[in-house]
This record gives structure tokens, C-alpha cells and sequence, in this order.
């Protein structure tokens, strides 16, 4: 039995296509971009780390944790229905790229980077 959009059941989803979902987007391309060219350069240099780096820091796993939350909480269409059903949402979730932001959560810029941490 799939739960079709209502307003009651779909208090807390976002739409796929909504403003909002395209505004999460644009952030998270913003933090993929920024780890793109970032991330070479801290594992390649011994660089310091100062408290505003180690805030974006944060920010980027906060961010990364987040983008999760909203991708499960976000509507999905099966057989061209859209539902809100959180099984119907995880299933798409693991078939288009659950392992790959499971991964990206992970700071791995901090774990395998020759940086020395002084906070100044």
C-alpha cells in the first residue's frame, strides 16, 4: 500500500522538485567543490590548521551528515507515484548513492592530512 502525497503525511518531506531541494543542492555542490580542490592541497602540504579551518571543517561533515537526513526525507517516485513511504525512500537512497555520501561524511582530509593543529 503506497502512501500517496496528502497533507498530513507529508508534513515533514520535501518535494523533489521544490525550491528548497534545488537550494540544498546548490550548497552541497558548493561543499563537493570546495573538498574537491581543498583536500589535495592540505594532504599534499604540511599546513596549519586554525580555528576558522577546523569550523569549515566541521561545517563540511555537519553538512555532509545533513544532506543525508534530507535525501531520506525527501518524496520519491515509484512506478510514477510519488510517495512518501520511508522504505520506498531508503530503497532509491541505497540504489543512487547511500555508500557514496556514507563515505563523504567521513573526514578524511583530517584523518590522512600532514597538518599540525594549533589553535592561535
Amino acid at each position: 500500500m503506497n502512501k500517496n502525497i496528502s497533507i498530513s503525511n507529508a508534513r515533514f518531506y520535501l518535494l523533489p522538485t521544490s525550491n528548497s531541494r534545488v537550494l540544498i543542492e546548490l550548497i552541497h555542490i558548493f561543499f563537493v567543490t570546495y573538498t574537491a580542490i581543498q583536500v589535495p592541497i592540505w594532504v599534499c602540504y604540511t599546513l596549519e590548521y586554525s580555528i576558522p579551518w577546523l569550523i569549515l571543517e566541521s561545517l563540511m561533515v555537519i553538512e555532509a551528515v545533513s544532506y543525508m537526513i534530507v535525501n531520506l526525507r525527501t518524496a520519491t517516485y515509484v512506478q510514477g507515484i510519488m510517495t512518501v513511504e520511508l522504505r520506498h525512500t531508503i530503497q532509491n537512497y541505497k540504489e543512487n548513492g547511500l555508500l557514496i555520501d556514507l563515505i563523504a561524511a567521513i573526514p578524511l582530509n583530517l584523518i590522512f592530512s600532514n597538518t599540525h593543529f594549533e589553535f592561535t
